[in-house]
């Protein structure tokens, strides 16, 4: 009977080293493979380009306190999304949106900010300045804003 509980103790001690030694050999290449390779980024980069808007953009024809702006894309994709940046005219109650347009045969991005109060003018002690961050789907580029003169 020893020898039989002898023989189960020293199988069990080499699988406990078998074991052993497969958790270690893989946590060590494991170890490895994270210092050879870059972290992955899960997901894909979209294509976000930075957009800043002036005194050109304002719509004067609608209200000073409009800005429509035109930037071609090369898409008329109907999905786009614009953020707020940074702005020397920040006020609450902006509201902003973007869709899908054509200017000058070119294809693009129709831009709207609409402020709760006038833009000012232009003066030796203010240059207005409102960006924004903008994404439209299938964008091969992301040109300088224009006013928009078009529907």
């Amino acid at each position: 009977m020893s020898c039989i509980k002898m023989t189960n103790r020293v199988r069990l001690l080499v699988a406990v080293g078998i074991t052993t030694i497969l958790v270690l050999s893989v946590g060590v290449w494991h170890t490895q493979a994270q210092a050879r390779t870059p972290i992955p980024i899960f997901g894909w980069p979209i294509g976000a380009a930075p957009v800043e808007f002036t005194q050109a953009q304002v719509n004067v024809s609608e209200s000073r306190s409009v800005v429509r702006a035109f930037v071609a894309t090369d898409s008329l994709s109907p999905n786009c999304l614009v953020t707020f940046r940074d702005s020397n005219f920040a006020q609450a109650g902006t509201s902003v949106f973007c869709g899908p347009r054509e200017q000058g045969g070119h294809k693009g991005v129709m831009v709207t900010v609409f402020f709760p109060g006038d833009v000012p003018p232009d003066d030796a002690n203010f240059t207005f300045t409102f960006q924004i961050t903008l994404y439209h789907e299938f964008a091969r580029r992301y040109a300088a804003p224009v006013l928009f003169t078009g529907q």
